[in-house]
C-alpha cells in the first residue's frame, strides 16, 4: 500500500520494540521517524516518547511533521487525535521494521505476512488484508 504519490516527501512515524513494530504505539518507548522521496528514504532519526502521553505525543508528531503513523494498534482517542492533526493512522501491523518499511515502499504492506495476529482492524477483502487508516 502506498499511502502517497511517488514526487511527495513523506514523512513516516514508525514505534518500535526492539527490532519489531511495538504492538500499542501509546506506550511505545521509541518512535523511528523515517523520511522519504518517491521510494528512496532522504534520513532517519530516533524520538524518545518514553514518560510522553498519549496526547502530548500526537503534538510531537504533528511539530515534527508526520504525514504518516504505521503501527501495531493505538487507541481510538489518539487515532481520532491523529487524524484531526492530519496524521494517516495504519495499523495492525506486525513484524520486523526494515521489512514493514521495504513493504511499505513496494507497496506490498496489505499482504497478510504483516497482518498483526488476531487484530480486529484488519479485514479480508478480495483476497487481501487491508487498513482501516
Amino acid at each position: 500500500m502506498q499511502i502517497f504519490g511517488q514526487e511527495a516527501n513523506v514523512r513516516i512515524a514508525i514505534p518500535v520494540f526492539r527490532s519489531r513494530i511495538s504492538p500499542v504505539f501509546d506506550v511505545a518507548h521509541l518512535c523511528l521517524l523515517i523520511e522519504q522521496q518517491r521510494k528512496d528514504e532522504v534520513s532517519r532519526e530516533q524520538l524518545v516518547l518514553q514518560g510522553i502521553s498519549p496526547i502530548e505525543r500526537v503534538a510531537i508528531l504533528k511539530q515534527e511533521g508526520v504525514h504518516l503513523l504505521i503501527c501495531g494498534g493505538v487507541t481510538g482517542m489518539v487515532r481520532r487525535r491523529m487524524e484531526a492533526a492530519g496524521i494517516r493512522v495504519l495499523s495492525g501491523i506486525a513484524g520486523p521494521f526494515e521489512e514493514v518499511l521495504e513493504a511499505h515502499r513496494n507497496g506490498t504492506l496489505t499482504s497478510s505476512r504483516f497482518r498483526m495476529p488476531g487484530c480486529a482492524c484488519r479485514r479480508r477483502r478480495g483476497g487481501r488484508w487491508r487498513g482501516r487508516g
